[in-house]
């Protein structure tokens, strides 16, 4: 058809000995430059669907209408939340004593211990496991900022400030344990994000001023209020 791109495909359908037989015209009046160029051009698609190319040649398609060839199509990008850590950051802080940025592939457990010490001054040692905890929830609200409350992280046995409210066995005595809080997060939502990164004990402690959310390590257990840190 004058004026009219033809695909490859078409092209060798229209243009070829097909395209020619398909023509309504008496065969006397095929002239034999039009038979010798249908010739060509059938040679020369032969030539390339036998090279690989043009996959639809003789697969009967017409022309508008799109091949059957499709190529596969792109995996979209997966979020890994609940998986590795990767090249996260998490920001992290413990109030009256300071904040840190640490990587969640490699943490500096250093200053994860110096941040998370107990109220009379004790560094303690952190678990690396709780820190991946952290990140995960962390991870699940865009990056936020986890607050650990004050004397909410590592506790020493010598605080006497802390033993006589705090639960025998607590994990936060090894380092396993954090209560924490994210800003305009409500304490059940960050319960329900610990749960599902896989958090061992969640702890819902609501009412204010120091309402937050405790979070270990340890077997899976829930409660609420001022028993089982």
């Amino acid at each position: 058809m004058p004026g009219t791109f033809l695909g490859p495909f078409h092209y060798c359908r229209e243009e070829g000995l097909l395209g020619l037989a398909k023509r309504p015209v008496l065969s006397h009046t095929i002239g034999m430059k039009t038979f010798i160029s249908a010739v060509l051009v059938s040679a020369v698609c032969a030539a390339t669907a036998r090279a690989g190319g043009f996959e639809d040649l003789f697969s009967g398609g017409v022309q508008g209408q799109p091949s059957q060839f499709q190529e596969p199509m792109a995996q979209p990008y997966q979020a890994s939340y609940g998986g590795g850590a990767g090249g996260r950051q998490l920001a992290l802080s413990q109030e009256n004593i300071g904040g840190i940025s640490v990587s969640c592939s490699q943490p500096d457990m250093n200053s994860v211990n110096s941040v998370m010490r107990s109220h009379d001054g004790t560094v303690g040692q952190i678990s690396p496991r709780l820190v991946q905890l952290l990140c995960k929830i962390s991870a699940h609200y865009g990056g936020a900022a986890i607050q650990v409350i004050y004397g909410g992280g590592f506790r020493s046995q010598g605080d006497s400030r802390l033993n006589s409210g705090m639960a025998s066995g607590s994990l936060h005595l090894s380092g396993k344990a954090a209560d924490i809080r994210i800003p305009g997060v409500s304490v059940a939502e960050v319960g329900r994000a610990a749960r599902a990164a896989g958090a061992g004990g969640v702890g819902y402690y609501p009412n204010p001023p120091e309402s937050f959310t405790h979070v270990d390590v340890g077997a899976a257990r829930t409660w609420s209020g001022g028993s089982g840190q």
